[in-house]
Order: structure tokens, then sequence, then C-alpha cells
């Protein structure tokens, strides 16, 4: 099964060979169809739906949000290619055979048929610009060209590239360069496609490699003779010549506002950049510290850190040294708003610090052993170690209790609602947990994929469970209506004035009492207790609600 950006699941029988489409509610929305294909397996799910055989015949076939087949008949899969534009969901398939483009529109509106390219594309031969631009490449011939959303080629013949089998790269603000390491060629290409050099431009360099700054700013590396060079964001060089580092086994690297640092892990040194590619300092600084490896944060704070001695430094956004060495840190992780924390392993401690490289807190004991640590995507620290979690909020270092018999691989987050998946790579055990209760929402079930069970909005989750060869669909809704109503799904009745003391009272001692299911009556206890009964739902209840997933409630 795979679930669509906005929630379309679609499940798949490859007995069969049958397809099967269901809204967000759990519904099918037809009953199962024929693919007319033999032993389907899903390839991918953007806007459209690609299903791929895997029988001799080796046939592909799109379909839409409906069900409805886009490209009416089975494609010859050795003999075909799609790409995707993520600007506009345009699709564009190529056919190997006859060397020929077909462009559809995100309703599957088929724009255009059997365009020739003119070009060998070879089986990676088609990319899409930022903007939506289609970029073909012939790697036989050194031939680039352009093509509109609709399938109209921008230019009248493919254009030479004057380069031996480029490879091609886009930079933050849409520009194309096509880069020759055969010969050290660079040569710039604009969001129309048009080259701005007549001619491929050399570096000066050998065994160049390329990266881009967050402005766009291009920067060629020379690993060989350890020289930089950078170019602006119209293909101009900054330099006349290669600028040398005096550096070794140089490492580049971009903070968050442009500033760039080579690290010389052979000799520990480091020399940060200005955005216009300016050396800050005159000679590379030494750090002091042995296996040295930098890492930005997303305030822009530079660590290092020594994995011989375990220290740590601090460096602003000036290249200057902040404070002096930090003893005892194994290990190292930022937060999504630059807090920084660091872990003593062999007193199983955090410390925590600002993004200014300040310490916020005193060593703090994490009650585990043989301890590792990760921020998920919602900015959770968790520990784990010796088949135990524990998660922290950085912000106040508070951290919930520790849960023994869990571990992870893997970490999935919800986009949307505040949840998260710990999974296992080898047992596939899963946990779904709430990032606010800090709590198992469900608790661990086997999952074969984690990365497709979060729907797009992140407001569903979907997985299969097996039992006795029969396979069951599940479908929760995240949202708190949603909550609230499997909550009385599950319960089936309002809970007593016991349970509720005992299931929520101790989470929120201040919430009154709610109804768990609006449509039954209160129990009996209720009237006897003298219990008010609160007549709006609170939401932070709602979200307290999951808990009440793994809980035992007996019928009466």
């Amino acid at each position: 099964m795979q679930l669509s950006p906005t929630g379309l699941l679609v499940t798949s029988d490859g007995e069969n060979n049958r397809l099967r489409f269901w809204d967000r509610q759990g519904k099918p929305l037809a009953a199962p169809f024929p693919t007319g294909q033999s032993r389907v397996g899903m390839l991918h799910f953007d806007k459209f739906l690609t299903t791929l055989s895997n029988d001799e015949e080796d046939t592909l076939r799109v379909w839409d949000r409906q069900g409805r087949p886009l490209i009416h008949d089975p494609i010859p899969a050795k003999d075909w290619s799609m790409a995707f534009s993520y600007v506009d969901h345009h699709l564009v398939t190529w056919n190997f055979d006859k060397n020929t483009l077909e462009f559809w529109d995100s309703q599957g509106k088929l724009l255009s048929e059997s365009i020739p390219t003119e070009q060998e594309l070879g089986l990676y031969g088609m990319v899409f610009s930022p903007s939506g631009l289609l970029v073909t490449s012939d790697d036989e011939n050194d031939t680039l060209r352009f093509w509109d959303r609709h399938g109209k080629s921008l230019s009248d013949d493919p254009i030479p590239t004057g380069q031996d089998n480029p490879s091609m790269e886009f930079s933050p603000t849409g520009l194309l360069v096509t880069l020759d390491d055969e010969n050290n060629t660079l040569r710039f290409w604009d969001t129309q496609g048009k080259p701005l050099s007549n001619e491929p431009i050399p570096t000066g360099q050998e065994r160049v490699e390329i990266q881009f700054s967050p402005a766009g700013l291009l920067v060629t590396t020379d690993s060989e003779n350890n020289t930089l060079r950078f170019w602006d964001t119209q293909g101009k060089p900054l330099s006349n010549e290669p600028i040398p580092t005096g550096q070794e086994r140089v490492e580049i690297q971009f903070s968050p506002s442009g500033l760039l640092v080579t690290t010389d892990s052979e000799n520990n040194t480091l020399r940060f950049w200005d955005t216009q590619g300016k050396p800050l300092s005159n000679e590379p600084i030494p750090t002091g510290q042995e296996r040295v490896e930098a890492q930005f944060s997303p305030a822009g704070l530079l660590v290092t850190t020594d994995s011989e001695n375990n220290t740590l430094r601090f460096w602003d956004g000036e290249g200057k040294l902040v404070g002096e060495p930090v003893l005892n840190v194994d290990a190292t992780a930022f937060s999504l708003t630059g807090l920084l924390v660091t872990l003593d392993s062999k007193n199983n401690t955090l410390r925590f610090w600002d993004n200014q490289g300040n310490l916020i807190s005193a060593p703090i004991p994490t009650g585990q052993e043989n301890i590792s640590m990760e921020f998920s995507e919602v900015g959770l620290l968790i520990t784990k170690g010796n088949n135990t979690l524990r998660f922290w909020d950085a912000g106040t270092q508070k951290a919930s209790k520790i849960y023994v018999g869990y571990s992870f691989d893997t970490i999935i987050s919800s986009r949307s609602q505040p949840f998260f998946l710990t999974y296992q790579n080898l047992s596939l055990e899963t946990t779904l947990w709430n990032a606010q209760t800090l709590m198992p929402v469900i608790d661990r079930f086997t999952l074969p994929s984690p990365i497709e069970a979060f729907s797009e909005d992140g407001e569903y989750l979907a997985f299969l469970t097996k039992n006795n060869e029969i396979y069951t669909f599940n479908l929760f809704d995240l949202t708190p209506e949603g909550l609230h109503k499997r909550a009385c799904y599950i319960a089936n009745r309002n809970l007593t004035a016991a349970e509720w003391k005992q299931y929520i009272g101790n989470l929120l001692p201040d919430q009154p009492y709610e109804k768990t299911c609006d449509k039954f009556p209160l129990p009996p206890d209720m009237e006897k207790e003298g219990i008010d009964v609160a007549n709006n739902h609170n939401p932070d209840w709602w979200q307290h609600l999951v808990n009440l997933f793994t809980m035992e409630v007996s019928t009466p």
C-alpha cells in the first residue's frame, strides 16, 4: 500500500493484479479493479500513481487520484522513463525506443505527444529546474535542450555544451551549472536555458567539485592542490586565479548566513571566508584540537569537536574563538533553534548551551547508560541506551520518565500534528508517540516501513497488520476531532468518574470531566459523586485522548 500526498490510500493486490483506492475516512472509492498488468508493484506516488509490473513484459501505467488511468495502455517499462515537476506537478514521459517526449498536466491531460528530442538521453537524461523548466541532457553528443511546461523547446536544436559528459547542478536561485570534471571546466546557464558564456570556462583547478552557498554563490574546490575559487550568481569568477587555502584535505561548509569555513583535518586548522569569497585571516587558524570536525548550528554558531581528547570549542560568525575549550564532550546535537546539547558518556550526563555558546545548565544525569542522542524533526531531544528511551525539552531541560524496553533506528515525524514514530530496522517494531504528552499512543506494533506511514499533510497514519494470513488496513485520523472519535469508538461509552480520575486526572489535574462519547449517557457514578460535566470540549484535553488508545476499558 502507499499514501498519496493528500492522504488517499492505494492498496495493491499483487496476486490478482488489482488496485483499490480509499479516501481519508477509510472508505473505498470503488471496487478493486484490474490494472491490465502482471505482478504489480507500486513505483511512485506524487500527483500521480505509477504502477510497475515485474514480469517479463515490464510495463508501467499512470493513474490519477480517483484511480482512473491517465495513460490508458500499459507502457513498456524497458522503453520508458519519467520525470516529475515538483513546481506544478507536471509529468514528462520519455520513450527510449522512439526517443520522444510526452508532456502531461497535473490533471493527467496530454499536452503534447511524441516530440522528438533529437538527443540520446540515457536513463537519467531528464531533470526539472527549480522553476519547472525541463532540461534534457545527451551524454553521447554532450548537448542540452530546455523545454517549457507545455512541451515547447526553447531552442530550435539541441545546444552543444562544448564539454565532455558534463554533470548538472542547480543553484538555489535556479542557475544551472554544467561541470566537465575531465577537463575541469564550467558553463553557466540562466533560468531560460541560455548560456552565460560563449565557451566553457576553465577553472584552473584539478579534481573539481562544486558547492553552492545559501545565497547562490558557487565555490569550486581542488582536492589535488587545495585551492578554492568563488563564482558569483552570474557565473563570473570573483578572483583571477584559484586561491590557495594553505591547508590539506580541505572540507568546506557554509553557515546559514553564507560564511564559509574550510577545515583541515590533517593539521587541525580552520579558515573563514566571507560571503564574497575573501579570507578573514591571512593564515589558517590552529584549533588546538585533534581529529577536528566542524559543524554550524542553525543560528550560525560554529562548533569544533576533538574526538581524540573529547573537547569542544565555539567560534562566532566572524571566525573568532568564544571562551575556553569545553572538556568531557563525547557527542553533540543541535536543536532546530540552535540550542546545543553535549553528552558526557562517562558520567551519562547532558549539558545545554544557548545559541551564543553560553552554558545554561549544570550537568544533568540521564538515568541511562551507553547513551546516544538525537533530535526529532519536531525539535524533541531523545536519549537512548540499553533498551531505554527518554525525551527532553531542550528549552526547559525537562525530561520525561524513562521508558524501558524501547529502542529505535529511525524517527519519522508528522508534518502538522504533534506525533512521531520510532522504528527499529531489524525487528520492524514501531511506536507512535505524542510529542506533547511524551507518551505512547500506539504501542509497539509492526510496520514494514515508516517512510510512507504519515500522509503528506501529517493528519493521517496508515499501516497494515497481519494475523493468520489476513491483512487488516489501519487508518488513524490524528487531528483532535479524529482522536476524539477514536477514543469514543474504543471505549464505546463515557468513562466512569473513577476511570477519569485514574487515566485523565493524573495527566491534567485541572481538567474538568468531559464526555468521551456525546451520544451516550453519563455513567451512574457521576451523579453519585456529584461531578460537574464541562459542556465545551477543550482542545488540550483532545490531545490527551490519544492515551486512551492503549488503555484497557472494560465493557459494563
